[in-house]
């Protein structure tokens, strides 16, 4: 098994078994694995058995009550799609799959931006007269660019809910907007692909 595929796999290995309710047992780590054993996903089960710390995580994991867990598997399914949806290739599935979670070509011009610029913050400001401006603080961005200003906030919203932005406010209660290490590689990783 490919390391790189390895968390999606396990991840949807375990909604996978706890979707299918079985009756909670005393041990449900050995119970995971004797199922994986019948699923023929015995990579799975050599790779855990090397790995004490994805085993031990596994069992945490598995010791959730099931409506927890499949919330938080919700999630990352979720916040998944919405990554996806800016990755060639990708993008038609997560949105035939999980319409409604995806960054929109605005939300990812503005990580883009920030990322060229090499800005880690920009300050978001509203005027009487109905105009926003977002002025990064450092790097070689000036103004960060929107061109569809009725969904900005919906966009930065959507970047603070998947990771890509923190949100703080400054003494007069503007926004400032921090661009995380995550939107840094998602921007990378979607220049890769497409080259």
């Amino acid at each position: 098994m490919e390391w790189a595929t390895a968390f999606s796999t396990i991840v949807g290995l375990i909604a996978s078994f706890k979707s299918e309710n079985r009756a909670q047992a005393n041990d449900e780590y050995n119970d995971f694995l004797e199922w994986l054993g019948e699923k023929r996903h015995d990579e799975i089960i050599s790779l855990l058995n090397i790995n004490t710390k994805a085993s031990i995580s596994i069992k945490a994991l598995l010791n959730q009550d099931r409506a927890t867990l499949l919330d938080k598997l919700e999630a990352i399914d979720k916040m998944l799609a919405t990554i996806s949806s800016q990755i060639g290739g990708f993008s038609e599935l997560a949105h035939a799959i999980k319409p409604g979670f995806e960054l929109s070509d605005q939300a990812m011009e503005i990580l883009r931006q920030m990322e060229n610029g090499q800005s880690s913050a920009f300050l978001k400001v509203t005027f009487l007269s109905g105009e926003t401006v977002m002025q990064a603080f450092d790097g070689r961005t000036g103004e960060i660019n929107y061109n569809e200003p009725r969904f900005l906030e919906d966009d930065l919203n959507t970047l603070v809910a998947t990771g890509m932005l923190m949100k703080s406010h400054n003494k007069n209660g503007d926004s400032v907007y921090r661009i995380t290490r995550q939107a840094s590689k998602l921007v990378n990783l979607s220049i890769q692909i497409q080259a």
